[in-house]
């Protein structure tokens, strides 16, 4: 829909979801019957998670649920996330750690197909700053062993070090393709931003484009100083951070100069918590 899609391959239309399954999980049996379900038998709960990822920045609430997924990506969808943040998380792994074995990419794997399951008990929680660690984290283990009670005590057992462990290489991994899904997200909104469908500065409603301007704020305060320093060390953070540091960074700037009250309340919010 937006130009910067195009690097964004993983991110599909809503309707789309068995393609995306089959695209990301295919060749791995045991995930995509986890995984599907996972979606089968918490439909409900997933249903009642009506409000999409980053919508909370959508104060005038300007877009419907459809036209948020559809403007800024399917990784904004609660039950696509999981896949699309496993796919980030094997590009940081296969460029920056291709030492991991075969087991330990598949206990990341499924820490990704997992890490959020939690949230349909407590609630969704953005970055690493949840109040409610401990609950999210007993919430995600009742709910693998009611997907899976045959092999919940495996699957826990591998994701536990990469999700609950601060102190483990995992942890960092999974933190940093957090990161990196984050400012993937914030350079389709710097382009929902910057250029509007037809190319001009009028065509996008300017609520819409005021959502854009708050979401790109938001993330972009939160994220780019962090990755920034990781940069060095990680190719993958370099690659994302080419692609869409600068668009963000003029979408902030332009963000500010345009609708400096919408600018003050973005920031203030991103800067409360970090």
């Amino acid at each position: 829909m937006y130009g910067m899609h195009h690097f964004f391959p993983n991110q599909f239309r809503p309707g789309d979801f068995e393609i995306l399954v089959d695209f990301a999980l295919g060749p791995n049996e045991d995930q995509q019957a986890f995984y599907e379900t996972f979606i089968s038998t918490h439909e409900t709960q997933l249903d009642a998670m009506t409000v999409p990822r980053f919508a909370q920045h959508d104060y005038d609430r300007a877009f419907s649920q459809t036209e948020h997924i559809e403007t800024f990506g399917a990784d904004t969808a609660h039950f696509w996330h999981p896949i699309v943040q496993r796919h980030v998380q094997q590009e940081l792994i296969g460029a920056d750690f291709p030492g991991l074995s075969a087991a330990e990419r598949r206990a990341h794997d499924f820490a990704a197909l997992t890490h959020d399951m939690g949230e349909l008990v407590t609630g969704d929680a953005v970055y690493r700053e949840k109040d409610n660690a401990k609950a999210e984290h007993a919430a995600r283990r009742g709910i693998v062993r009611s997907v899976d009670p045959v092999s919940a005590d495996e699957i826990l057992a591998i994701t536990a070090p990469i999700l609950e462990d601060p102190g483990t290489e995992g942890f960092a991994i999974f933190e940093l393709s957090e990161r990196i899904g984050y400012i993937r997200t914030g350079g389709v909104a710097a382009e929902v931003f910057l250029h509007p469908r037809d190319g001009s500065d009028n065509d996008l409603p300017d609520a819409q484009r005021r959502t854009a301007g708050t979401i790109v704020t938001d993330i972009a305060i939160k994220n780019l100083e962090m990755l920034s320093g990781k940069a060095g060390d990680s190719s993958t953070v370099r690659l994302y951070m080419d692609r869409v540091a600068g668009p963000m960074q003029q979408a902030v700037a332009l963000f500010e100069q345009s609708d400096p009250q919408a600018y003050a309340r973005a920031y203030e919010r991103a800067t409360r918590r970090r």
